[in-house]
């Protein structure tokens, strides 16, 4: 069945453009008083009138029309203590899975559509199976990743890096659970051939890879061993110096910032805005789950780097959107409302976009959609 959105007061999308870009700046298209049609999930056209097909119309009520909001960056939470101390809870790994739903949920429910679930590779396999487990039984669209670490978990370095290349990677290649593996960069001497390795390994069993940074330190270590591997993108690219993101854009790798996150080194530091300015087309995630996370709300992280890192509502809306679905791998599909991509998107009840930047905080959209199906509305 097709569906077809109208009264549509403002459309608005990124506009795609090659990862490296020329002129600073997003780039935004405006599109007033239109329609936009759905045929199999993906969007047909933008403009066009209703069809002689059987179609489903929905009212826009001359609302903002713009994509979904995409998550790069969310990790599985345990439940917390008073739901496990509940004499009438599930199981622990239905209550893990049950709370994780519920919270993903409310985040569909808030516009985000699409979204990274990492899940730490300390959870063990059953608790990795989490990811294919959610992937099935709910929306939004999930796309799985085993957040690893080598340092760490009371054993060494060695047994670490043993299990990840022996056990785990194996283990989620034969089970499908994941399309990422994420690397924790730690700053310590022998590192990096350590992250080639288990990226290699990754790399060699169909997983994309991914670095998350938690901390400073060994900047040029680091650099030479993202210009070897095929990284889709890098988490918490605050700890980076401004010189580091340009050498990931020029290696087609996506710099993820987590304005959420308020521990370790702030984002106020860096000259976020300059990147900006200078071409480089940053991403931002959520960072729910992360130590030193305030909220798993998008709206905020995108109220955040408003505030922290100086950016324009034009530049978090695209970096939202388009830049988190560079960071994904999935640009081709996502981010941006254009013929062909899927038709996952939101309605907000204001007369203009813009105003945004003064409410943040509390919107709702009254039209959530992916891949063309209602899945809230209000």
């Amino acid at each position: 069945m097709d569906t077809l959105l109208t009264n549509i007061g403002q459309l608005v999308t990124p506009i795609r453009q090659p990862l490296r870009r020329v002129d600073g700046g997003a780039a935004l298209r405006v599109i007033r008083n239109t329609t936009l049609a759905i045929h199999n999930g993906r969007i047909q056209g933008i403009g066009v009138e209703r069809g002689s097909g059987d179609v489903t119309v929905i009212d826009a009520r001359g609302g903002v029309v713009m994509p979904g909001l995409i998550d790069p960056v969310w990790v599985l939470t345990e439940s917390p203590d008073w739901e496990r101390q509940d004499e009438s809870a599930q199981a622990p790994d239905e209550l893990y899975l049950s709370w994780n739903q519920r919270l993903l949920e409310r985040g569909m429910r808030m516009g985000v559509t699409t979204l990274e679930l990492k899940c730490p590779v300390s959870r063990s396999h059953d608790r990795l199976s989490a990811l294919s487990h959610l992937g099935r039984r709910l929306r939004p669209r999930t796309i799985g990743a085993v957040l690893a670490s080598i340092h760490g978990d009371g054993r060494t370095s060695e047994e670490n890096l043993s299990s990840l290349v022996s056990e785990v990677i194996p283990g989620v290649r034969q089970r499908k659970i994941s399309t990422f593996l994420d690397l924790l960069w730690t700053a310590r001497a022998g590192f990096a051939a350590e992250a080639r390795t288990v990226l290699r390994a990754a790399r060699g069993a169909g997983l994309r890879t991914q670095v998350s940074l938690h901390d400073g330190g060994a900047e040029d270590e680091f650099l030479n061993m993202v210009g070897e591997m095929e990284i889709a993108s890098i988490s918490c690219a605050s700890f980076l110096s401004p010189r580091a993101v340009t050498v990931l854009i020029e290696n087609d790798i996506t710099p993820v910032y987590l304005p959420n996150v308020m521990e370790g080194s702030s984002v106020c530091g860096i000259d976020v805005r300059a990147l900006v300015d200078s071409g480089v087309p940053l991403a931002i995630g959520s960072g729910f789950g992360l130590n030193g996370s305030t909220t798993s709300s998008m709206w905020m992280a995108m109220g955040s780097a408003m505030a922290r890192m100086g950016l324009s509502l034009d530049d978090v809306i695209e970096a939202s959107t388009l830049n988190n679905a560079y960071a994904l791998d999935i640009s081709e599909d996502a981010g941006s409302l254009e013929p062909g991509k899927w038709a996952d998107l939101m309605v907000l009840d204001l007369e203009d976009y813009r105003e945004m930047g003064h409410c943040l905080g509390v919107l709702a959209p009254t039209i959530v959609m992916i891949n063309g199906n209602l899945v809230s509305s209000s």
